[in-house]
């Protein structure tokens, strides 16, 4: 279970894939979802982290990702209401000809409980990140 931790904190750092704002500095080394000290590398979880969402593409025009968007605009919508809902990370990953696009449009949203983020991760980053 540790050794989970460890290797989903260094892959969420190294992405910054799991961040709320701008990467963290100071002595602990900090994502959303865990924290590692630096006096004895140990990492442990985040207490309040936030649910995570993973989808890969191809960023191509068969796939529609204004419909995620659009639900993720409800998900907040949902949240600012009164809604007992976790705050929600949502990693977008792969390559294409349409991630600009939709890129332009993320960078339009204004969420307070949601974060999008849209690295590109290896295969064996997703395990990790749902492990």
């Amino acid at each position: 279970k540790y050794i989970l931790h460890y290797h989903r904190h260094n892959t969420c750092y190294n992405h910054c894939v799991c961040y709320s704002g701008e990467r963290p500095g100071g002595e602990t080394e900090r994502t959303a979802f865990t924290g590692r000290d630096p006096s004895d590398l140990s990492v442990t979880l985040t207490s309040g982290r936030p649910a995570l969402l993973i989808s890969s593409t191809s960023w191509t025009e068969d796939e529609d990702f204004s419909i995620l968007l659009k639900a993720l605009e409800d998900y907040e919508g949902f949240v600012e209401a009164g809604a007992s809902l976790p705050s929600l990370v949502c990693v977008i990953t792969g390559k294409g000809p349409q991630k600009d696009h939709y890129k332009k449009l993320i960078d339009t949203l204004s969420f307070e409980h949601v974060k999008i983020c849209t690295p590109w991760l290896e295969a064996e980053d997703y395990p990790v990140l749902l492990g």
